[in-house]
């Protein structure tokens, strides 16, 4: 894994299962015009652009999902399903991120639940569906 940098007192994180996670809340609260460092989108950028029907909006956060992922690990695999939710006018997101590092594999799942555990305030509102 290449060392993840950070603006925090992390410094640069190395632990692959942090590093997962931290790299999910930069994607989850960032907005593009913040940084030219990379040339993901961020979830909040897709939200606004990407439409749900025609499977444009899943597209989108699979690639840019994979595009951050693999830029730190050796692989990634991402899928990504919108599931429409038909009481509500509401669709709820499934994402799943698996990723490969030194022989060894890392599910997003887990290492937000491990870091939920701890207490993360931007995870709890991101489990809770609040606003970031």
């Amino acid at each position: 894994m290449k060392p993840i940098p950070t603006l925090s007192g992390l410094g640069f994180i190395t632990d692959p299962p942090q590093g997962m996670v931290e790299l999910y809340k930069l994607f989850c609260v960032s907005e593009v015009s913040q940084s030219n460092l990379f040339a993901v989108q961020s979830f909040p950028n897709i939200l606004r652009y990407g439409s749900i029907q025609d499977g444009q909006f899943s597209r989108m956060m699979r690639d840019a999902l994979s595009t951050l992922y693999t830029a730190y690990y050796e692989s990634a695999e991402v899928d990504v399903r919108t599931l429409e939710n038909p009481d509500t006018a509401r669709y709820d997101i499934a994402i799943s991120i698996t990723v490969r590092d030194d022989n060894r594999e890392y599910r997003l799942n887990q290492a937000i639940s491990d870091v939920a555990e701890r207490g993360d305030v931007t995870i709890d509102r991101l489990l809770a569906g609040l606003p970031l």
